[in-house]
């Protein structure tokens, strides 16, 4: 993984000079990096794996192919030469950086060219201070090129130079790169500084220009930067440069998931890569504003200075049916079942998308909920490798990972809000019982029309003083770190690393006491809604007629009956490969599960419609709830100001919601972590346990612990979390349908639980996938917009993987049965 964590993750970046190209680069790089980058890594490590000989030995295996070793030896040698320089570049650097002043925070007079102050436009011919600093100080930069030869020895450059290659000589000889503390030294430190990077780089001005300036047509202005971007790929990989050859011939000699050290490590490149050119991103957005749009960074490298046999993660704490059967129930309990509700700011089409919502549950939610539990039963295995029952279908397993993760931030994200209501629930009376002067824009009393543009005194304090919210939505970037819910938010995955490291969740105890605390706060609410002026509301203002206005409601509806399902999130799987090898009545704890999912988001969106029906009497008629996430936790806070004894019931409803959301969000991360399987990776499970909550963390903070974020978490919900569950879903029953045969996998249903699926399920299971599919398509909508385009770009990311292991696949397959047919 170490070997991904260099040089070239932080400081090769061939785009950041334009802004144009630069998001557009990062896709295909992205691309090319999961189709080329990723299997290729995991080849020349599995070479070196099997031959256990040098980059230029391995090809015995092939002898007219060992030049390919001399090749690689070739581009090893011209990659060395250029990060030795780099080195020497960053060692000048960190020796000027000790001055009283950094010498490049203002202009040289001695500068050639002229250097230009910030915040003013920049002379044709000039520079920046930082751009000036390092081509006249450091490298002593010639500006005519080449023609006139390579010019005088930079003496100063290359001491540090020595320094550095006698450095490597030693680090090389002492074998220090073997020493796994000092490894995990430098890799924990370049996380730390990227942590440090990241959050600075957000609170520039300026720093979203990257994704405004955008022009996604370059894509089609020919090949070139289709090729660099593959490259890209490669280099960032560390792909055909035999260290991956060298390093998998030193692989212990035992059993060992290569897979999930490939994966592994395309990971940890994947994320300093990408933050880094975040980062440096930001940073060129706003040099670019303080400029006046213009910054001349340069287009070559300089511009950084100018420009096995499984056993599961979890021990079977479940020695009874109950237990286990309490433990799935429990899953669909959760903060999404009490918070996510898209309707609940319009009255017309609340009850027909909830009549919707429960037609879909029935359906399609139910059965693919027994079939993924199912699946889980008969393969007792993880998401990625259950799919071992059809090979070319193991993409469905990446695309359930790639949801699972969009779906755990959204979640701990919600847990912050909760957390800091919760607290703000502690004053000697609610914060947003009434207005506060300070709020802008300005906040309405009860009792009185709203009048327009202002706000109700829980939805001003939820968004003046939990979020900092800023009104222009992202057209000005993410603003600044809201450092109040920051600091909330990493409690909440601190909280989150410790339930998921202790196992916390499979005790059956805590699991019974979040879902009993939940009914109890959901029967007592459900209560005193019924008793509010207003209520009513919801049933008197719907229109039916809404339904057929188009796809799009039903689309969205199907698609809240799987997230309300926990469905095509990997988390079923996981849970059903638990299951106590016993007789099991598997579709009892699929209709109880239905059931409890089922009764807690209703009675939720019914009490919250109600609050809503009473904010709507006070105000006369309007009350300008937002749609999307924001919404549920007004209403709720304004439920609770509704109550006596407000302060006890707004303390134990966001305690709930809050405990909901963290054990959620540690469902997923588990989820995440039972792919890791293997003797040698339990063993240091803590470790890729902190790595993945370190990262969801430094995410998290970085886009919806911002000013903006609450922008950023309505987009996670609409589009990544959300709608490719519904392609996913369709997939896996046509998979379990039609390629490995119903009637088979219900036989191994059958010798696993001792009970056949009904026919209901064998018969929902074969059509849902057209009826799904169907819907999906209609009521796709338009890429009018880039929140449009971005979003279809994402559901697109997290399907890729299923269409790319079909391909690969069917190309092996061909192969061998080539291979075969010539033989004979």
């Amino acid at each position: 993984m170490s070997s991904c964590i260099g040089i070239f993750q932080l400081w090769w970046h061939p785009y950041l000079y334009d802004f144009k190209k630069l998001l557009p680069f990062l896709f295909l790089y992205n691309v090319f990096s999961i189709l080329i980058g990723y299997p290729l890594f995991y080849l020349e490590l599995a070479l070196g794996v099997v031959t256990r000989k040098s980059v230029l030995n391995c090809w015995d295996l092939s002898p007219m192919s060992r030049g390919l070793g001399f090749a690689m030896l070739t581009t090893c040698m011209f990659t060395a030469l250029a990060a030795g320089a780099v080195g020497a570049w960053c060692l000048a650097l960190m020796v000027h950086s000790v001055h009283t002043f950094l010498p490049w925070l203002h202009c040289a007079a001695a500068a050639r060219p002229p250097c230009a102050a910030r915040h003013r436009p920049l002379p044709a011919g000039s520079e920046t201070p930082a751009q000036s600093f390092f081509f006249n100080f450091v490298l002593d930069l010639k500006r005519d090129g080449l023609e006139g030869g390579l010019g005088n020895v930079v003496w100063e450059l290359t001491t540090y130079y020595v320094i550095c290659w006698v450095l490597i000589y030693f680090i090389v000889i002492k074998r220090i790169y073997s020493y796994s503390k000092l490894v995990l030294f430098k890799d924990v430190l370049t996380y730390f500084v990227l942590v440090c990077a990241a959050v600075g780089a957000m609170q520039l001005k300026g720093a979203g220009r990257m994704f405004t300036d955008c022009d996604w047509s370059v894509l089609f202005d020919g090949l070139q930067m289709w090729r660099e971007a593959m490259e890209y790929s490669l280099i960032e990989m560390t792909v055909s440069q035999g260290s991956l050859v060298m390093l998998g011939s030193y692989c212990p000699k035992s059993q060992h998931s290569l897979g999930t050290t490939a994966m592994l490590a395309f990971a940890v490149s994947k994320t300093t890569c990408m933050t880094a050119a975040l980062v440096l991103g930001a940073t060129h957005g706003a040099l670019y504003k303080d400029y006046e749009n213009s910054t001349r960074t340069k287009t070559l490298t300089d511009s950084i200075g100018s420009e096995s046999p499984e056993s599961p993660l979890i021990y079977d704490r479940w020695t009874n049916n109950i237990s286990y059967r309490q433990l799935v129930m429990s899953s669909c309990i959760g903060i999404f079942q009490l918070w996510w509700h898209p309707y609940l700011y319009d009255f017309k089409k609340l009850l027909p998308f909830l009549f919707l919502y429960n037609v879909f549950s029935i359906l399609i939610g139910y059965p693919l909920f027994y079939l993924e539990l199912a699946l889980g039963v008969v393969t007792r295995k993880s998401v990625l490798n259950c799919w071992d029952l059809s090979p070319m279908s193991r993409g469905l397993g990446f695309a359930m990972l790639t949801t699972c993760m969009f779906t755990a931030l959204a979640a701990g994200a919600v847990g912050a809000w909760c957390l800091a209501l919760m607290v703000h629930s502690v004053h000697t009376f609610l914060p947003w019982l009434h207005c506060a002067a300070a709020a802008r824009p300005p906040c309405a009393a009860r009792h009185r029309p709203l009048p327009a543009g202002s706000e109700t005194p829980a939805q001003s304090f939820f968004f003046n003083f939990v979020l900092d919210l800023k009104r222009d939505g992202l057209e000005g970037g993410l603003g600044n770190v809201v450092w109040e819910l920051t600091t909330y938010y990493v409690i909440c995955w601190v909280l989150i690393y410790f339930i998921v490291i202790k196992r916390i969740y499979s005790y059956s105890k805590l699991v019974l006491f979040k879902d009993v605390l939940t009914y109890f706060v959901l029967v007592c609410a459900a209560v005193g809604a019924m008793q509010l002026k207003g209520a009513g509301r919801m049933f008197t203002d719907c229109d039916w007629s809404v339904l057929f206005d188009g796809l799009q409601m039903w689309r969205e509806a199907m698609e809240y009956s799987l997230i309300e399902m926990t469905v095509s999130q990997g988390s079923l799987v996981m849970l059903g490969s638990y299951c106590p090898k016993s007789q099991h009545s598997l579709g009892t704890t699929a209709m109880l599960a239905f059931a409890v999912s089922k009764t807690t988001c209703m009675t939720a969106a019914l009490v919250l419609g109600a609050t809503h029906g009473a904010l709507y009497k006070d105000y006369e008629n309007v009350t300008n709830i937002w749609p999307g996430s924001a919404g549920s936790i007004i209403l709720w806070s304004d439920y609770v100001a509704r109550i006596p004894g407000s302060q006890f019931w707004s303390a134990l409803v966001f305690f709930t919601l809050f405990l909901l959301s963290i054990t959620t969000t540690a469902l997923l991360v588990q989820t995440i972590m039972s792919t890791f399987t293997g003797r040698t990776i339990r063993k240091i499970t803590w470790a890729f346990l902190v790595v993945i909550c370190m990262l969801f963390c430094l995410i998290g903070v970085i886009l919806l612990c911002t000013q903006g974020g609450l922008y950023v978490m309505n987009f996670l919900l609409t589009w990544p979390a959300t709608k490719p569950r519904v392609p996913i879903a369709a997939l896996v029953a046509t998979v379990i349908t039609y390629i490995y045969g119903q009637t088979s996998f219900c036989e191994n249903v059958y010798l696993a639980v001792g009970e056949y699926p009904s026919v209901f399920m064998r018969i929902c299971w074969a059509l849902s996938p057209a009826v799904m599919m169907s819907i999906f398509a209609g009521g796709a909508g338009t890429w009018h917009t880039w929140e449009a385009t971005v979003g279809w770009m994402l559901v697109g990311v997290a399907v890729t993987p299923i269409a790319a292991v079909m391909i690969f696949y069917c190309i092996f397959k061909c192969r061998v049965r080539n291979i075969v047919r010539d033989e004979k």
